[in-house]
Parts: C-alpha cells; structure tokens; sequence
C-alpha cells in the first residue's frame, strides 16, 4: 500500500529524476540511494499500478554523485526527455562496490513500499558491471521479474575472472543458481567489438539462457564497441515494446539457504581461505588473505549469492567451496 510517510513521492515532478535516500527501515550496508523517476499520469489515477524498471548502471558510474547515473543508459534516457509508460528507479552502488543484491532488494521494496507498482510487471536491465549485477540479483531473487536483459556485460565471476587473468570457470554452477529462470523472457546485447566486456561473456550467458530454458533473445552488434546499450535502450524502439510486453506468470521461490550447514573455515593454496558464519538464511564470508567481506544471500542448488556467486557442496563427508571462475577451498583440517 502506498506510504507517503517511507518515501515523499513529488507528483510534480513526473517524467523527470527525483534524487532519494534509502530509509532507515530499508538500509543496506551496500548502497544508500537512488534516482526515481514517474511516468506521466501517475498522479491522475491514485487506483492505477504501473511497471517497474530498475536499471543498474556501470563501472564508470559509480560512486556517490547521483549526476553520474543520468549519464548513461536509462539514466541518460530520461535525462533527455524520454517518457517510459512506468516507474524507473536507478540506484547508485558505492566507488569499489560490485553489485550486491541486498542493495537492490531494499531500493525496490523501498520503492514498492511508496509507489504504485505492478508487481506482475517488474523488469531488470543493467548495462556492463550493472548487467552483471542483474544476473546477480536474478539468482538471489528467482521469480521477482517479468523480464531481464543484461546489456553489455556477463557474470560477476567471469569479471573478477578476467580482472585476475585467469581461465573462465564453468557454468554449470551459474546453470543451477539460475534453473529458475525457466520460460522468463531474457534479452541479450552485445557488440563483437567489446574490448572491455568481450562477446564471449555474452555468449556464454546465452548458453546458460538456453540449459535453464529461459525464454533468450541475443542480439550481437557487428562493430559495436562496448557501448551497446545506446543502441538498445535509445536506438531500439521494439526492445521497450519487448519489455512492457512481459508479465509474471508465476512466482518462484528460493528454497532455504541451510546457511548454518556451511558457517566454518576454508582453506585453499598460497594461503587463501574463507570464514563463514550464518546470519539467517544467509552466510557472511570473510576471504582470505585480503580481509575482505560479503553477504551471500542463498540461490538455488547450494549456491550463495552476493557480488559473486558460490557454490558449496560435499565431497565424500567433506564440505567444500567453489568460487566458479576463482578457485575451490575446501573444510579446515578435512
């Protein structure tokens, strides 16, 4: 039900970025705020639910200067006058941040908290690092979107990856984290002429559309460079008719995490390793030797997800973790 008192929401300014700050109530370590923008007419029918876009941006535009979203994509898009039949909202994830799914879980339910949300009619896109993060959060959150499409970009492990130059790890972890992707309309972009994000990952996104049986449509762009979602969200009229097509026709669910079956040490070589505690269904995991933290939220199939994806399974009695594309760590002392 809507709630003037979670978010102000400015009839007046329909059509345009409204800048807003995440609530105490729907705080997230990992983000704090977001552009939101109404469709026109959104104050004429106070009975009317309309789609939501929630648009993730790229590497380049992160940080904590909200004029950076409006440069690119969607953000651009809407910066320029375009009018889209739905409410978008755009958060912004911290500089060094990778996409979390915690942080768009709580700008969307802070945003259907307050506003007049279709939840039959939700969809996700993202350009680069940010179609990386739908793809994350479309693991943490199965059923949730009538669509997604992923411009530019692949998955969040393939990025590390390719950051550490190491060989791409198999999909077959990525193919259970996302079985229930089964019949949701996915949409594909990508230029063969990517020298940031290359066509490779796209590739084998849609090879993992197509094992879980998710509805995919690619589009390959001869000579287009990295920037592909110029051509997609402004040059692309059907995508939008595409995406507003969409409607959820049922609701999956993901099944409990068991995260108190996993919390302990890992270790690997050259002193690599892992601590997971449960907090909930979810798993806090501390890396090893960098001291580094994440929130891994549970996925399907024994994976985790938070800004990269894991997977933990049993091996002859002995607990194990995968970090596909990264390495494996096993129990302490197994």
């Amino acid at each position: 039900m809507p709630s003037d008192t979670v978010l102000p929401i400015q009839h007046a300014c329909e059509g345009a970025w409204q800048a807003r700050e995440l609530p105490p109530a729907f705080a997230s370590e990992f983000g704090h705020h977001f552009l939101l923008a109404l469709p026109e007419g959104y104050g004429a029918d106070p009975q009317r639910a309309w789609p939501l876009v929630v648009f993730l941006h790229g590497r380049g535009e992160w940080g904590d200067d909200l004029a950076r979203v409006r440069s690119q994509g969607v953000g651009a898009l809407i910066d320029g006058g375009v009018k889209l039949p739905a409410i978008v909202v755009a958060p912004q994830t911290p500089e060094n941040q990778m996409w979390h799914p915690d942080y768009v879980d709580a700008v969307m339910r802070c945003v259907q908290a307050s506003c007049r949300v279709d939840a039959t009619r939700v969809y996700l896109t993202g350009l680069s690092m940010g179609a990386m993060g739908s793809l994350a959060m479309a693991a943490a959150f199965p059923g949730r979107f009538a669509a997604i499409a992923p411009i530019a970009g692949g998955f969040p492990n393939d990025g590390m990856s390719r950051f550490y130059k190491l060989p791409l790890g198999a999909l077959d972890a990525w193919q259970a984290a996302l079985a229930s992707l089964r019949g949701v309309p996915v949409w594909v972009a990508h230029g063969d002429a990517d020298d940031i994000v290359p066509i490779e990952f796209g590739h084998r996104v849609e090879s993992v559309m197509q094992a879980v049986g998710a509805d995919v449509r690619c589009v390959w762009m001869p000579g287009v460079g990295h920037d592909s979602w110029t051509a997609t969200y402004r040059d692309t009229p059907q995508f939008w008719s595409w995406l507003f097509a969409q409607q959820c026709t049922a609701v999956a669910t993901t099944p409990p995490g068991e995260a108190s079956a996993w919390a302990g040490r890992y270790v690997g070589g050259r002193g690599s390793g892992a601590e997971l505690s449960a907090e909930g269904d979810r798993l806090r995991v501390r890396w090893q030797p960098s001291g580094v933290t994440d929130l891994l939220l549970p996925a399907q199939a024994g994976c985790f997800v938070g800004t990269m994806l894991v997977r933990l399974s049993r091996v002859r009695g002995k607990r194990r973790l995968e970090l596909p594309g990264m390495g494996v760590l096993r129990e302490a002392g197994a």
